[in-house]
């Protein structure tokens, strides 16, 4: 089964920097498990205890929303997006991935929109492994930084869009 995990591990892009002793280390701390149709694969503010491949299925991402009314708080998930793997072209992508590094909140939710299959790298078991493989830790650590840094800029242009909108709206 892990031979599996090796041929997934080698198209996500942040193993792709590894060698193939590398790619074999990761996939010996891979744990995979199912998510029917609907289930909650990741719960917004729970506590971040690894990081997810998507490696069969869709998967929705969204956010609590609060909204205030007159007489008491009212909460909705927001659609932010939905993942979805697709083997044929070696795309696999992944969330929770702050899990790895931090045992913080999660930021939102990952319910299953079909059935999915997914690999979860547990993040006491990242850790022990960087420990034993500088190296490895470095590379997937700079491919996770580009992709944090990303999604960063993109907020930040996306703060600024809502931020003229609510001025203009205020004038």
């Amino acid at each position: 089964m892990h031979g599996d995990y090796i041929d997934i591990l080698k198209q996500v892009v942040i193993f792709s920097d590894l060698d193939n002793n590398q790619v074999q280390a990761v996939a010996d701390v891979c744990h995979e498990f199912k998510a029917l149709s609907g289930e909650r694969i990741i719960t917004e503010g729970d506590k971040g205890e690894g990081l997810c491949i998507l490696t069969e299925g869709s998967a929705e991402i969204s956010k609590r929303l609060t909204l205030l009314s007159r007489s008491e708080a009212d909460e909705r998930d927001k659609k932010l997006l939905v993942l979805r793997a697709d083997p044929s072209i070696g795309s696999f992508p992944i969330f929770g991935e702050m899990g790895l590094l931090t045992t913080d909140e999660r930021s939102a939710t990952v319910t299953a929109v079909s059935t999915c299959s997914l690999l979860e790298i547990h993040c006491a078991d990242w850790l022990e492994l960087c420990e034993k493989d500088y190296q490895l830790g470095y590379y997937v650590t700079r491919r996770l930084m580009a992709i944090v840094s990303d999604r960063l800029r993109n907020m930040n242009k996306d703060v600024l869009k809502l931020t003229t909108a609510l001025c203009l709206a205020l004038e």
